[in-house]
């Protein structure tokens, strides 16, 4: 029985001390919106975005002056790609 209530006071220990930290609130992002295109549709789109990204061509052809800028995903040159595969190996 001795185990029993140092079990207890443990619990009750533990649920105190995890009750007085606060949590953290955690930073929601946008859910993603998918559109499903024909194959000649994304042709155009991808023809018309040039060398910019798909997305980020859209994005500035629907919402104009009003989008925010996005940060920068660096690319891997093919070097690095190669590297990685290689390594990945």
């Amino acid at each position: 029985m001795c185990g029993s209530s140092d079990l207890q006071s443990v619990a009750r220990a533990f649920s105190t001390a995890a009750a007085s930290f606060p949590k953290k609130s955690k930073r929601r992002s946008t859910p993603p919106f998918s559109l499903r295109l024909t194959v000649e549709e994304r042709k155009r789109l991808d023809e018309l975005a040039g060398n910019r990204p798909l997305g980020s061509y859209i994005r500035d052809r629907l919402l104009g002056e009003q989008t925010e800028k996005r940060r920068k995903v660096k690319k891997p040159t093919p070097d690095t790609a190669l590297l990685a595969l290689v390594l990945g190996e």
